[in-house]
């Protein structure tokens, strides 16, 4: 897929983005270097009936309106012949060792400044030594600089030849392939004292089996709920299974600009994608204690967030409804602040390449 860079910076280098499956980690990456004028190509399939919710999300919006070139993996002979100075290999737990080989086969031989391998979580150690010894070792040998990226899972061994790392925040693959609202909502006074959209999986399936007696709540959409004695509107959509993945993404933003707060519960790993994009809606989020620090935000109690401690989320949900209205002013003109400031896509963007050792043109 050919682009038009007639419009772009001068290229300070050629970065190779490589996955079997994309999520919105690598295409976050990929668009903010492509617009610090990186000359990048991507390698994925491409083929949009792959059962990959989050895949084809990503191929749907992206294909329309490309940033960068796209290859598909069947057509990616050719590119061990072609220098690269910097690559990033989608290496996920569940792609099997074939694929595994396949990644890297794509990457070729050519010496490169550095490697990101993405989700590399081996689950049995006979696995990870073949992996390691037959795969990575030679790739991680010709590299300079080698991060791995959701290491929380990773083998010893894998540690023992890479720096595991954290990117920080980014927002769901729709959001960042269509853009984050224009500009921000200033508006006060909201419809929804807090909203949960999400899907009905992973670490938060306990949580909402918890919260959805405590509210009272059967099936989804806008609902009136008792807090300590006081009625207050939600929006509440937890996505079971089987359900169909539809709902526009004008509606998801439209009910977080509608909503003072909007609960971030953890999904499959800590951090949740929903946490930026409410702070760009100007609504205030609620998370884990625990899980504040890794979106390297200045995420402060009671200021610009709502930190749940101990998962006790039906303490916090009965909190909310309890502030003081001026208090919940303030807090929403502190995330406005953060949204103009520290959580901007272009100091985001900028991290990412602090993250991983490059500089824009």
């Amino acid at each position: 897929m050919d682009i038009d860079r007639t419009s772009e910076p001068a290229c300070c280098g050629r970065v190779l983005v490589v996955s079997s499956l994309l999520d919105a980690w690598l295409l976050f990456l990929s668009r903010a270097l492509s617009h610090a004028g990186y000359d990048v190509t991507l390698v994925t399939n491409a083929d949009a009936s792959i059962n990959d919710l989050d895949h084809r999300d990503i191929l749907k919006y992206f294909l329309p309106n490309p940033f960068c070139r796209l290859i598909d993996f069947k057509d990616a002979s050719p590119l061990p012949d072609t220098r690269y100075d910097f690559a990033i290999a989608g290496m996920h737990g569940s792609t099997n060792t074939e694929g595994k080989r396949k990644l890297l086969a794509v990457i070729g031989a050519t010496p490169l400044r550095g490697v990101v391998l993405r989700y590399y979580n081996p689950r049995f150690p006979a696995m990870v030594r073949m992996v390691v010894k037959e795969m990575l070792h030679p790739l991680i040998r010709r590299a300079s600089r080698v991060l791995v990226e959701e290491y929380r899972d990773s083998s010893w061994l894998l540690r023992l030849l890479a720096s595991p790392s954290r990117l920080g925040i980014v927002p769901h693959q729709r959001v960042i392939c269509e853009g984050l609202p224009e500009g921000l909502w200033d508006q006060t006074e909201r419809a929804y004292l807090f909203n949960f959209l999400g899907s009905y999986g992973g670490a938060r399936v306990p949580m909402i089996d918890r919260l959805e007696p405590h509210l009272q709540i059967s099936g989804g959409g806008d609902q009136q709920v008792n807090l300590g004695g006081k009625s207050v509107r939600v929006m509440w959509h937890a996505d079971r299974p089987g359900s169909t993945r539809d709902r526009p993404l004008n509606e998801y933003l439209d009910t977080l600009r509608h909503s003072f707060f909007t609960l971030c519960l953890p999904g499959h790993v800590a951090m949740t994608h929903r946490t930026l994009e409410a702070i760009h809606c100007g609504s205030i989020p609620v998370l884990p204690a625990e899980t504040a620090s890794p979106y390297l935000l200045p995420l402060e109690h009671g200021r610009n967030c709502w930190l749940v401690t101990h998962n006790n989320w039906e303490s916090a949900v009965a909190a909310l409804s309890a502030l003081d209205r001026e208090q919940v002013f303030e807090m929403q003109r502190a995330v406005q602040n953060l949204a103009r400031n520290e959580a901007s896509i272009p100091v985001l963007e900028r991290k990412c390449f602090d993250h991983l050792g490059l500089k824009r043109a």
